[in-house]
């Protein structure tokens, strides 16, 4: 399979945690305007790898159900009680070749590290960082979203007429930043 590279800025869900707290409470921790980063990632396009394994780009369904891709991590959390990290994305978002998710191998020109996910890790860029599984161990597709315990219980925010039953989650998130050039 070809090698893809891109720039992408991963940013965690926590960022400005704390100042967001100031005015109602969040759960989490509390990082300031510090857990954002940007490199250069190298690997394999999610969506050519799907395509291999029969999902046509840009489905919103496969023909035994699945809409959601599970990316599945061989770190073990406490709030998995005990079972792995997962988190998944909705198979539209995964199988479309514009989203540039990858399958990375490398990060700025190197082998990724332990810390940076090695041997092998999703990058989903314009979502937050937690959906960018490290130490990746497997990629399902189900039917629903993951029931990880990040996927369902954490990294939300909600007005006060939604709660954790009635949340939908999405890829979408506001734009924080601009980017322009002197006239």
């Amino acid at each position: 399979m070809p090698a893809e590279t891109i720039v992408a800025t991963m940013m965690c869900a926590g960022n400005r945690r704390t100042e967001m707290s100031t005015r109602r409470k969040v759960k989490g921790v509390g990082w300031s305007q510090a857990a954002i980063g940007n490199a250069t990632w190298t690997g394999v396009r999610l969506s050519h790898v799907l395509q291999l394994a029969g999902v046509d780009p840009r489905s919103t369904r496969t023909s035994a159900g699945g809409k959601h891709v599970e990316f599945t991590s061989v770190d073990i959390c406490p709030e998995e009680k005990g079972g792995p990290y997962k988190a998944s994305l909705p198979l539209i978002h995964a199988s479309s070749p514009e989203q540039d998710v990858l399958l990375a191998y490398k990060m700025n020109g190197e082998d990724l590290t332990p810390d940076h996910g090695f041997p092998l890790r999703i990058v989903v860029p314009g979502v937050i960082g937690a959906r960018s599984v490290k130490w990746l161990d497997r990629i399902d597709v189900l039917s629903h979203e993951s029931q990880g315990f990040f996927m369902q219980r954490d990294y939300k925010m909600f007005p006060p007429n939604i709660d954790w039953h009635n949340i939908e989650w999405n890829t979408r998130r506001p734009s924080w930043t601009s980017l322009s050039s002197p006239p």
